[in-house]
C-alpha cells in the first residue's frame, strides 16, 4: 500500500471546487457569491504540497483498500444542494475507480493470453 497524499489533496480540491461552484450557483447577490469563491482558498493553499509528477505512481499502486478509502472521501467531503445529481456524481466515480481495475485486469488478461498463444 502506498501513500496516496497527492492523489487526496487533488480529489479534495477537485470536490471542494464542485462544492463551492455548486453554493455560487444557488447564491444571490454578488459580494455573496465572491464570499463563497474565498472559501475555497483552503484547498488553493493545500495544493502548495501537491507533487503531481507523484500523482501517476500512486494511482497505479493503489490496491482495493486505497480505492476504496477514495471512494468513502468523495461520498464524506462532496456535498451539493442536490441530493439526487450528488449521488449520481459519487456513484459515477465509484464506478471509474472500479472500472479501471477491470480494465487493467482485460488488458493483462489479453496479454497473457497472447503471450502463451506464442
Amino acid at each position: 500500500m502506498s501513500d496516496i497524499k497527492n492523489i487526496k489533496l487533488a480529489v479534495a480540491f477537485v470536490i471542494e471546487a464542485g462544492n463551492v461552484a455548486d453554493k455560487i450557483v444557488h447564491t444571490e447577490g454578488t459580494p455573496q457569491k465572491f464570499s463563497q469563491l474565498i472559501s475555497l482558498s483552503d484547498e488553493v493553499f493545500a495544493l502548495a504540497g501537491l507533487k503531481i509528477s507523484e500523482i501517476a505512481a500512486e494511482y497505479k499502486d493503489l490496491d482495493q483498500a486505497e480505492k476504496d478509502q477514495i471512494i468513502a472521501f468523495i461520498n464524506e467531503k462532496f456535498e451539493i444542494k442536490s441530493d439526487m445529481l450528488e449521488t449520481v456524481i459519487e456513484k459515477s466515480c465509484a464506478i471509474a475507480i472500479k472500472a479501471e481495475g477491470i480494465i487493467v485486469e482485460i488488458v493483462e488478461l489479453v496479454k497473457s493470453a497472447k503471450v502463451q498463444a506464442a
